[in-house]
């Protein structure tokens, strides 16, 4: 009862954080429009990258996000909860993220977020210790033969791009058949 009565007080207080979140950049868009802009676009990008990492690693016959009893709360949402006392979770943080080569500048402009896997393993790890667990890491994860997917930030924007192009291509075909 009390776990259940949990599960509703954290959907809701999410919803609420969304909602707050939108009206901030609704205001911030009028007060700071470049800014608001440029904060907006970052953020669709990293959807991008999660969502592309995301098809990959389904493509890959791996469940990249597994569904648990949260569906019950917002129907037809995938959701990254992963399963007390599950051996793979470790295996599936690191398969479904992926990092931009470390570099000075890319660690100032992704703020070290640039090291997603390590995020993912450790979400609590201050961002500035993430490159020192990098090593920790890939060294793990060669040691059990477990997939570490590192690219350029020039790499990443171009399989995005290709994967948001492939994906909009039927649409495309449809629109012109229409036309035509």
């Amino acid at each position: 009862m009390v776990l259940d009565l949990w599960h509703i007080c954290k959907f809701y207080l999410g919803l609420l954080a969304t909602i707050l979140v939108l009206l901030a950049w609704t205001t911030n868009l009028v007060a700071k429009p470049l800014a608001t802009i440029f904060g907006g676009s970052v953020t669709l990008v990293g959807m991008g990258i999660a969502y592309v990492t995301y098809a990959r690693t389904k493509q890959q016959g791996y469940v990249a996000v597994p569904i648990t009893h949260g569906e019950e709360y917002l129907p037809g949402s995938l959701l990254a909860v992963l399963v007390a006392d599950d051996v793979h979770n470790e295996r599936r943080q690191v398969i479904t993220a992926r990092n931009v080569y470390a570099h000075p500048w890319n660690d100032f402009w992704y703020g070290g977020l640039n090291y997603q896997i390590e995020h993912h393993l450790f979400p609590s790890m201050p961002r500035n210790n993430l490159k020192k667990a990098q090593k920790v890491v890939k060294a793990f994860c060669q040691e059990h033969e477990i997939s570490y997917y590192e690219t350029s930030v020039a790499r990443s924007y171009k399989e995005i791009l290709s994967f948001l192009h492939g994906i909009g291509t039927p649409l495309r075909k449809q629109a012109l058949h229409t036309q035509g």
